[in-house]
Order: C-alpha cells, then structure tokens, then sequence
C-alpha cells in the first residue's frame, strides 16, 4: 500500500508540472534590427592604383663635338623650350663657315665668268666664227661652276648649321635635371648626355586595371552607359596623392592599351591631368614618381538601392539578404549585388524600396522564424570631401 501511495504522488507531481495536454511555451521572437533600403543617386567608382609620370623625357645631347665653354641653367630649375642651355665652343665652326663662304665667292666668280665666256662662244658659233665643240664646252664649264656655286652654298648652310647648335638649346619645356658635363669637359656630337629634361605640364598617371574591370566597363560601353576612349569620349579620371583629401586632382583618360598584360592579366591605362603652379607658392602639385589612387566612374550617375554589406550573405552559392514580412517572418531573398558605393553596397536586382532586410541579428535569424523586428534608418553616406 505505501509503495502504490509513493507512486500516485509522483504521477500527481509530474502531472502538475505543465498545462493540462498542451505543448511546452514557444520562446519569444527573436528581436532584429531592419531597415528599407537607401534609394540614393549614385556614381560607382572603380578604385585604381597607379604612378604619376612625365608626358616627356628628353637626354640633352650636343649635335656638334667640342669642349663646353659654359652652362647657362640652373640645375633643377624650369627651362623654357629652345632656352640655351649649354655652349660649345664655337671657334673651329666659325672658322669653318667663313671657309665655306669663301669657296662660295671663288665659285661665283667661276660662273660669272662662264658665263661671260658662253656669251662669247655663242656668238661666235652662231657667226660661223667659231666651233660647236668649243660652244659645248663653254656650256660645260658655265654648269660645271654653277654646280660648284650650289655646293658652296650647301657648306654654308652646313656650317651656319654647325655654328648654331654650339648653342645647345632645350627641345622641350619642363624641367632640367643635374648637368653630367661642366664647362671644360669635351662633348662628343649625338653621344654625350649633358643634361635630362622633363616636361612638367601635362603630366601622366599609369593604372593596371585587371580583367573583371575591363569587362564590366565593355559591357557599360555595349549598353550605352558609359563613354569609349577608343570612340573619342572624354572619360574622367581623379586622383589623390599621400596626404591629399578627396580626389583634387581632375584629367581625363587619354590612352587604353590594346592588349592585357599576359603575366599580370591586368590592362595599363594612361590618365592626363593639368599641372599648373599653385598660386603664392609656384610649385606644381605633380611630380614624375608619385604614387597615386585613382578612380573612373562606371557609367553615368543613376538612381539606386543600397544596403549595408554585411546584410548580404551566401546561400548555396547565392547572394541572399534577410527580409521579414508583413507577418513578421524571415525571408532569406535572392539579390544581385553591384559594386560599392561610398560604405554601402549597389543591389541590382532582388530588392523593392518597401522591402524591409535585416541589417542586424542576421547570425540567428533563420527563414521562417518569427521575430520582432526594430525598425531603423540606413544614414546617407556622406559626400567626399
């Protein structure tokens, strides 16, 4: 008897427990955080590394040989195009030329004298007082010395030319290098490099743009949606150097090789940008060398949906984001994501303004599960400086 009491007292117990034939509680909602997705007007940049570079670089050589009597820049220092820069001694070439001016007034003597002397034979063989041998010949020397006159005259021009380029002069404007020659040293024509000039307005930016870029952009081209290099579009292109805020400086794209490097499978563009002096300090911002980030816009500005990345997860190979219903149930939503713009992320497809993603608590959010959604705002990503 005490052990069937013992028995129906624990039957009681347990029986007591709980609702009478009703499942155990569900746990409250799962409490996350969602928000509509920001309608914004976007420009999509893609980001580039490059090199600042000169647009020309010139080895300063002397086109006559000499010794260098004196050096008229200064080292470092912007030169103006045809500016003097080095002086050969011109003492042999000016003595070269007056040789050559010389032979040229023997030789117009020479002719004027033919000349003189054709009249005669002419005459005479024309009075029958003279042979058409001697007319011929008379015709021979006048061209043989009219050609001699020709030949001096080149000399001059030679040797004017000579004296000349003892100026050796700059062939671009920019800016000079350090002299490798200084007065006193002797200067072989065509081979010694006196000096290295390098222009200083417009200047250059090299980018490598990998592959997945390039087709994106050729497939804006395709659509209308962006503008070609090739087609003679005036492409813009920004960069920042070390320490600079934002993108100052503003050129456009002037050059896109014609195959991709095959060991890097990037494409090297070429961007040009002005290079005035600064006002008060007339220094210029670019410099050959520089390292720089770039950015070109992929396509035109246009209206578009954009979350936080960390809202878009993977699925089986899908790219899904979490969105709760008007049931307040989870949703996981196929999305084709763009590229980034300015912290958040472009959705191409999948997602209407009204949708409501969860921006927050996606980790233990399941589709399906009821939860308790607080609504927030995404803030607008602010505008570069």
């Amino acid at each position: 008897m005490r052990g069937l009491a013992a028995a129906l007292g624990v039957l009681l117990f347990v029986g007591g427990c709980g609702p009478k034939g009703g499942p155990p509680p569900e746990p409250p909602p799962l409490t996350v955080t969602v928000a509509h997705p920001l309608v914004d007007r976007v420009t999509v940049y893609t980001d580039l590394t490059g090199t600042v570079d000169q647009k020309d670089i010139v080895d300063v050589r002397p086109r006559v040989s000499g010794y260098v009597q004196e050096m008229k820049f200064t080292e470092g220092k912007e030169v103006k195009k045809d500016q003097v820069l080095f002086v050969i001694d011109p003492v042999i070439y000016e003595a070269q030329l007056k040789q050559a001016e010389g032979s040229a007034k023997n030789f117009e003597a020479q002719l004027k004298n033919a000349d003189l002397d054709l009249v005669r034979f002419k005459k005479a063989f024309e009075e029958s007082a003279g042979s058409k041998s001697d007319y011929d010949k008379a015709i021979a020397s006048r061209d043989q010395a009219a050609a001699q006159l020709f030949s001096a005259k080149a000399s001059i021009e030679q040797a004017q030319r000579n004296l000349d380029w003892t100026q050796v002069r700059s062939p671009i404007a920019g800016r000079a290098g350090r002299a490798y020659i200084t007065p006193g040293n002797l200067a072989v024509a065509d081979q010694t490099v006196l000096t290295t000039v390098v222009s200083v307005e417009p200047m250059y930016a090299y980018f490598d743009v990998d592959e997945g870029t390039v087709r994106t952009y050729q497939k804006l081209i395709a659509e209308k949606k962006a503008g070609s290099v090739e087609g003679g579009a005036e492409v813009l292109v920004e960069i920042q150097l070390k320490g600079d805020a934002g993108y100052p400086h503003k050129g456009h794209l002037e050059f896109v090789d014609n195959r991709l490097n095959p060991s890097t499978g990037s494409l090297t563009i070429r961007g040009v940008f002005p290079n005035a002096k600064a006002p008060g300090t007339g220094t210029r911002p670019l410099s050959a060398g520089f390292f720089c980030r770039g950015r070109v816009p992929l396509g035109q500005p246009r209206q578009a949906l954009l979350v936080p990345p960390a809202a878009v997860t993977n699925d089986q190979g899908r790219k899904v984001v979490l969105v709760v219903g008007a049931d307040n149930r989870v949703a996981a939503k196929p999305v084709r994501p763009g590229p980034q713009f300015r912290g958040l992320l472009v959705i191409e497809e999948g997602l209407t303004p009204a949708a409501r993603v969860v921006i927050r608590g996606m980790a233990r959010a399941q589709p399906g599960m009821p939860v308790d959604p607080k609504e927030e705002a995404i803030p607008k990503p602010p505008e570069p400086k």
